[in-house]
C-alpha cells in the first residue's frame, strides 16, 4: 500500500504510550496544511483497516475477518494508492507519524505534497473503530477542484450526482416506509405504546423525515408543545393512529 510505504520509508515507527514517532503530532500536521494551503476541504472516507470492533458482552476488542472484509479493505487501499499516484504526491515525513495506543487501537497520518508544493493531502488512517479522513488542500481553488475530482475518479468519495441519487433513494425509502405504516400529516403516534407520549405528525419533509409536535408526555412533560424530527423507521405501525 502506497501510504504504508511512504511512512515506512520516511519515518521509523517507535511506538510509545499515546505518543508519536516524532515531535510533530497529527494536530501539528493539520496546522501545517491549513496554514500553508489557503484552500482546503476535509472528507470522511471509507476505512482502509476495517479490523476491530467492541464485543457488546465482553467489552473486548475483537478482530473482524472474512473474505468480504478483506476484499473491501483491498479495494479501499487500491483506491487510495490510485489517488496518490494520480496526484504525484511525495511524502513529507516531518509531518507524518504513527500512534499505537493498544494492540488493537492506533492510527497513522500521512502528509503528502506535490513537488511544487501547490497541492497537498493529509490522510488520516484509523486502525480501530473510527473512520479515515482526507484533508485535501491547494494554493488556489482550481487545483482544489482537481484534487476533488481525483478523489471521485479513484472511488474514494462520491460525485455530486451519486450523492444526490443516494439522497433520493433514502428519501424514497423513508416515504415508502411511512406510507406502509399509515403515517401521514395529521397522524398521531403513541411513541412508547403505553399512552405516555403522544406525537402529532405536522409535516413530512422531502427527505422523508417526519416533523412532529409533542402533544402529551408524562415521561418528558417539559417537551410538550415542542417540535422535533423523526425517522419513520423508529415508529411502530401498531402505534400509529
Amino acid at each position: 500500500m502506497r501510504l504504508a510505504e511512504i511512512l515506512a520509508e520516511g519515518l521509523p515507527f517507535n511506538p510509545t504510550r499515546g505518543g508519536t514517532t516524532d515531535d510533530h503530532t497529527f494536530d501539528d500536521a493539520k496546522e501545517y496544511i491549513t496554514s500553508n494551503y489557503p484552500f482546503y476541504k476535509k472528507y470522511s472516507v471509507r476505512q482502509i483497516s476495517k479490523s476491530f470492533f467492541i464485543d457488546a458482552i465482553s467489552g473486548k476488542h475483537l478482530m473482524k475477518n472474512g473474505p468480504d472484509i478483506a476484499r473491501q479493505s483491498a479495494a479501499n487501499m487500491t483506491a487510495v494508492d490510485s489517488f496518490v499516484d494520480d496526484m504525484k504526491f511525495q511524502s513529507n515525513p516531518y509531518f507524518s507519524g504513527d500512534v499505537q495506543i493498544s494492540p488493537s487501537i492506533g492510527y497513522s497520518w500521512y502528509t503528502l505534497e506535490n513537488q511544487d508544493k501547490t497541492i497537498a493531502c493529509l490522510y488520516y488512517e484509523d486502525r480501530g473503530m473510527g473512520g479515515d479522513e482526507a484533508l485535501v488542500s491547494a494554493k488556489d481553488k482550481k487545483d482544489l477542484a482537481i484534487i476533488r475530482q481525483s478523489l471521485i475518479n479513484a472511488g474514494i468519495i462520491k460525485s455530486p450526482e451519486d450523492m444526490k441519487l443516494r439522497k433520493q433513494e433514502i428519501a424514497k425509502g423513508r416515504s415508502d416506509l411511512a406510507a406502509k405504516k399509515g403515517i401521514k400529516i395529521g397522524s398521531e403516534i403513541d411513541a412508547f405504546g403505553d399512552g405516555s407520549s403522544i406525537y402529532k405528525v405536522v409535516g413530512i419533509r422531502p427527505s422523508g423525515m417526519l416533523d412532529i409536535e409533542i402533544l402529551h408526555s408524562t415521561k418528558f412533560p417539559d417537551l410538550v408543545g415542542q417540535k422535533r424530527t423523526l425517522k419513520p423507521g423508529t415508529v411502530l405501525k401498531k402505534n400509529v393512529r
